[in-house]
């Protein structure tokens, strides 16, 4: 019978799941009363996370109104300053999909800020757009990989133009959500990545980009394992190595009813890099 209801569903490109149990208990039973009780696990661009434990850290916003009544840190990455929060006291940072849309210097800033906070074997998660896996899938000319440009504004736009807005949004494409200072052709996004090194490629495009805080969804970074990992060491880590979706060795955040999901197709593009405070897994 149950093969027969799954079967029927799936015929209308549906999947039948079994919904998780619910296991917070179990997950988070490691940890001290104070540090449930005070929420010092860190989402950082949260958005609508609600988690009993957790403490979203974000900009206001009236469209996350509600949930930023709860447990919530205001914090502008982008103004380089220090987390209000005491050294070694959390336990754990996550950013979902959230260093792609700031500067180098906001990243860095942010990991240093984030090892300055934590406990002792506390870990921090980044999960961002894998940029040598677009990049790979660009030089293979595979368009169907840039599967997230289905909306009516990427309509029509080229495989160079897909791949610009991933990391450059500002002068990938004319429509009001980039602000677009300029529109850069197929020609010049093809010709560079043709004739300079990777790193060099993205980082000629990233530096026509500025953050707007009123388009803070545009992207205006690129990170590869390479590049976010050294990031990580000169923030202070020692422990920094690639995880994978719902793979985290901080066991709260294998739990993909919360961590991992922002949207359920990105994990297919994402690079997952974390790294633990003062920590030798050896």
């Amino acid at each position: 019978m149950k093969k027969l209801v799954r079967n029927f569903i799936g015929a209308f490109g549906y999947q039948l799941v079994r919904k998780p149990k619910d296991d917070t208990a179990t997950r988070y039973q490691e940890f001290s009363d104070d540090s449930l009780k005070e929420r010092r696990f860190y989402n950082i661009g949260a958005g609508d996370f609600d988690h009993l434990y957790w403490t979203n850290i974000d900009r206001p916003s009236d469209w996350y109104g509600p949930v930023q009544q709860k447990a919530f840190l205001s914090f502008d990455a982008m103004e380089l300053k220090p987390l209000p929060l005491p050294s070694n006291s959390a336990e754990a940072f996550y950013a979902c999909h959230v260093i792609e849309h700031l500067s180098n210097d906001a990243v860095l800033n942010l990991a240093r800020e984030a090892f300055r906070c934590l406990k002792p074997d506390g870990f921090l998660r980044f999960v961002t757009p894998d940029a040598e896996l677009e990049y790979r899938a660009y030089k293979r000319n595979d368009l169907e990989f840039f599967f997230w440009f289905e909306r009516e504004q990427f309509k029509g736009a080229s495989i160079h133009r897909k791949f610009l807005n991933h990391f450059a949004s500002q002068i990938s494409l004319p429509h009001p959500l980039t602000d677009s200072p300029r529109q850069v052709a197929d020609e010049e996004i093809s010709k560079a990545f043709a004739t300079l090194p990777m790193e060099r490629a993205f980082d000629q495009f990233i530096s026509q980009c500025r953050y707007d805080p009123k388009q803070p969804q545009n992207h205006i970074n690129w990170w590869t394992e390479r590049k976010l990992g050294e990031l990580l060491r000169e923030a202070g880590f020692t422990t920094v190595y690639r995880s994978g979706h719902g793979q985290s060795l901080f066991s709260p955040m294998r739990d993909l009813r919360y961590f991992d999901a922002t949207n359920p197709n990105y994990y297919k593009i994402s690079l997952y890099m974390e790294a633990i405070k003062q920590t030798d897994l050896t």
